[in-house]
């Protein structure tokens, strides 16, 4: 796993990502899922049912949306280590947003993580 710090339109011209599914943490929340090595969610997710989770492509919106805070961590995994527990389901805007159900995020999963400083 490799940390980088980066901003957001590095961030979103790496083509080598278009594969991967991101989940967007705060300082506290990247801080819990680094020491714990295992991430269930933050409150939103818990209160859903899912992990929130953005293709890179949409990124950019769910931080103008919910991350207005920095620094911001972008903690990349690759789709396919989810299995049936990833769906993609329609957001209020119409776009399919990758979910993941009984599954939590774990710490040797991490392809990379962006952090976000401005």
């Amino acid at each position: 796993m490799k940390e980088m710090l980066t901003g957001l339109m590095v961030f979103l011209s790496y083509s080598s990502l278009q594969a991967d599914i991101f989940k967007i943490m705060t300082d506290e929340q990247y801080d819990e899922f680094k020491r714990m090595r295992v991430y269930a969610g933050n409150a939103h997710d818990l209160r859903d049912g899912f992990l929130h989770m953005a293709k890179q492509s949409q990124v950019k919106r769910v931080i103008e949306k919910y991350y207005p805070q920095r620094p911001v961590y972008i903690v990349s995994f690759s789709e396919n280590i989810f299995g049936k527990n990833l769906k993609y389901e329609a957001a209020s805007n119409g776009d399919l947003y990758p979910h993941i159900y009984d599954q939590d995020l774990q710490w040797n999963d991490v392809n990379y993580v962006f952090v976000l400083t401005h």
